[in-house]
């Protein structure tokens, strides 16, 4: 492996270990569920479509950033291996 690489790599684990830990801190998650649990409601009892799709896309808005959260935590966990050499 490059210095680059180890670089990059390294730089990949800490991103990763920095969204493991948004990822369970419970302030974020209650945060996430509460947020998400609104937007749920609300797309679910609006009659107007165009209310209706700008709470759908808010509420895929806030799955994309977990997503995006989840995605750094296995960048994160792959880049730990290829450090140890696995």
């Amino acid at each position: 492996m490059t210095p680059e690489d180890e670089h990059k790599r390294l730089k990949e684990a800490s991103d990763g270990a920095a969204a493991k830990r948004l990822m369970e801190d419970p302030m974020l998650v209650e945060a996430f569920e509460s947020i998400r649990q609104g937007l749920t409601a609300a797309w679910e009892g609006e009659s107007n479509p165009a209310r209706r799709e700008d709470l759908w896309h808010e509420l895929h808005g806030l799955r994309s950033i977990w997503a995006k959260l989840k995605a750094r935590v296995t960048t994160g966990q792959m880049a730990e291996q290829q450090l140890r050499g696995e």
